[in-house]
């Protein structure tokens, strides 16, 4: 049955991905060609037969289809699937598609379509996992969204703008996603209403799209296709040269990120009172571990190896915690370890909280 299962498991991807085809005109790009590596829009050209392979992407197709024919039963003639949005930025021609887009007498509705793993709530989140409703109105933005899940639609909004000036625009975000409350889960609808971008947002992704063909986010390399199959080698994501600022939601992770390791501290100290020898939780043997450690007086530790004929090098190097003391012992020396070749400075990018 192995092999039915797999043939079973090839239909299922089929039938998710069935009509689903977005077309561009000769020479567009699209929206979320300017949120990414621009290499990728490259690569869709010449390798169109590769395409990412995940159940979540799959999931994500069967969701949006569902939720297309309710609009479809609700609304009639008046919606539109996969709303083709035109725009031209800096001589380049771009082509958005808007997941869902009704047309109204008074107003215009756009709707774009996210299926998310896994979502976080702030302190703000008016619900617990007892009465988290079905549908999630996140107009306190209590929701962490991802930033180009927001720019996309913003975008989309900004150019609905321009389609249709006479008429208000209402452009929104519809996720379907599991929401993290206190340390349960919840499933939910969070739909959030996005306001326009300016114009010059718009020209600066299109300006950064031409001249700078590197990843926009850390992640983007180990999730594509191009990369994994071989059409790119990947390349190092160099991340903000500058300053950032912290916007309100960096402020408030931040707040709880600290706020959590305080409380790690408190709940360690209350364990070592409660647990008062040893147990076995997890696969693992926690509370009072008798652990060996162990320290080796380095003179003499030097001498005993120069007198056995063993290489001291090879076993000692200096303590990381005395760098900044070593280096200032040597400098008092007229020691330039730079220019002695002493050490070796590298630079490298690394997340720090």
């Amino acid at each position: 049955m192995r092999e039915k299962f797999e043939e079973i498991a090839r239909r299922l991807a089929e039938r998710a991905s069935k009509g689903r085809r977005l077309e561009y005109s000769e020479g567009a790009v699209g929206i979320t060609s300017l949120l990414y590596c621009p290499k990728k829009w490259e690569l869709r050209q010449k390798f169109p037969e590769l395409q990412a392979d995940s159940l979540e992407i799959e999931d994500g197709y069967l969701f949006e289809r569902e939720f297309k024919a309710v609009l479809k039963e609700m609304f009639g003639e008046a919606f539109v699937e996969e709303k083709v949005l035109p725009v031209e930025v800096g001589g380049l021609k771009i082509e958005g598609h808007l997941d869902a887009f009704i047309e109204l007498p008074d107003r215009v509705v756009g709707i774009e379509l996210k299926h998310t793993k896994m979502t976080f709530v702030t302190e703000r989140f008016p619900y617990t996992t007892e009465n988290c409703p079905k549908v999630v109105f996140d107009d306190s933005k209590a929701v962490y969204l991802p930033k180009h899940y927001l720019l996309q639609a913003g975008i989309q909004a900004a150019v609905l703008k321009e389609l249709y000036p006479e008429k208000e625009v209402e452009q929104y975000l519809f996720v379907k996603t599991l929401l993290k409350l206190n340390g349960r889960f919840k499933k939910a609808y969070v739909v959030r209403r996005v306001e326009p971008v300016e114009r010059e947002v718009l020209e600066e992704l299109v300006e950064k799209f031409k001249t700078d063909p590197s990843p926009r986010y850390p992640w983007e390399c180990s999730y594509c296709v191009f990369k994994e199959q071989g059409a790119c080698p990947g390349k190092e994501w160099k991340g903000e040269e500058r300053e950032s600022s912290l916007t309100d939601e960096a402020r408030e992770l931040l707040a709880r990120y600290y706020k959590l390791s305080e409380e790690l501290k408190e709940v360690k100290g209350l364990l070592k009172k409660e647990i008062t020898g040893r147990v076995e939780w997890a696969g693992k043997t926690i509370g009072w571990v008798e652990k060996k450690r162990q320290s080796w007086e380095p003179k003499k530790t030097a001498e005993a190896l120069r007198n056995a004929g063993l290489p001291v090098e090879e076993f000692f190097s200096p303590d990381w915690r005395k760098y900044r003391v070593l280096e200032k012992a040597l400098r008092e020396k007229g020691i330039d370890p730079d220019q002695e070749g002493l050490r070796e400075i590298k630079k490298v990018r690394e997340f720090s909280v």
